[in-house]
């Protein structure tokens, strides 16, 4: 296959259709075995090394328990849905978030039936504008990340 540099508008002739490569790819030299036990098991998405995995997470961050997710999606799903119980939150509840934040955190808020406020943010740190925060806070507000990093868990 030809190497090309790609723009966001272009794409590559291959096989006489049109394709945009998505990064390379090297397969270990472990990939059959990998690829024969998930086909001969049918734990595709679950198992032994899904187990190990989370039991490695656990240790490396000297946890009890560790949990292995598909996506950061399915994360924040699960992650919400500790804290809505935790802290006794109630559907219909509402978490104020930055106007920029990706539409699968706002996904993830509506899925654990609570509201998503947005705020416009500050155009150089992408931080909620506090200017704006206090005419959106109701009595059902219950958390307002400081930031993008707080949100994300980035801080300390």
């Amino acid at each position: 296959m030809k190497t090309a540099t790609m723009t966001a508008t272009s794409s590559v002739q291959h096989s006489n259709s049109y394709y945009v490569p998505v990064g390379d790819y090297t397969p270990s030299e472990r990939k059959p075995h990998y690829l024969d036990n998930a086909l001969t098991t049918g734990q595709i998405t679950c198992g032994a090394l899904s187990e190990d995995l989370e039991e490695r997470i656990a240790q490396a961050h000297g946890k009890r328990f560790g949990i292995f997710m598909n996506s950061r999606s399915s994360a924040l799903y699960i992650a919400l849905a500790a804290l809505k119980q935790h802290d006794g939150w109630e559907d219909g509840d509402a978490i104020i978030f930055p106007g920029t934040i990706f539409v699968a955190t706002a996904n993830v808020v509506l899925h654990n039936g609570l509201r998503p406020i947005f705020v416009d943010v500050h155009i150089n740190s992408f931080n909620i504008r506090p200017d704006l925060i206090e005419g959106r806070i109701t009595a059902c507000t219950k958390w307002i990340p400081d930031s993008i990093d707080e949100y994300f868990g980035t801080t300390k």
